[in-house]
């Protein structure tokens, strides 16, 4: 994402699967290269809701993220394995963002995971 990148973070890669996984995750990282910042993104356009799983979770409950970090940390990806890895070591620091895309094509920004898809 191009307003990302002009905060100062790069874009991991997140999916596994055909296209499970994260939307986005982005990392900002100190002049030291050490990680700063963890910011894990879902994008959903217009009303969508976030989606609910198998197991009751629903899309950014820590559960959900946990899992989908234990993905990439298998995945056949080493790029992505990487990247899980990266979260996992710093999971204490990872922030939740929702990018909500309006009909008329303006990008809304939420930080609330516990309001989300209610």
């Amino acid at each position: 994402m191009l307003l990302m990148g002009r905060a100062g973070y790069e874009k991991l890669p997140s999916k596994v699967g055909s296209n499970n996984g994260f939307d986005g995750v982005y990392v900002k990282r100190g002049p030291n290269g050490e990680v700063e910042d963890i910011i894990v993104n879902e994008s959903k356009f217009n009303t969508s809701k976030l989606g609910k799983n198998v197991d009751g979770s629903k899309q950014m409950d820590p559960q959900w993220i946990d899992k989908n970090i234990e993905k990439m940390v298998q995945s056949k990806d080493p790029e992505v394995r990487k990247a899980g890895n990266l979260l996992q070591d710093n999971i204490d620091m990872i922030r939740t963002k929702l990018n909500r895309l309006t009909p008329d094509g303006v990008n809304k920004w939420e930080s609330d995971p516990n309001g989300w898809g209610q």
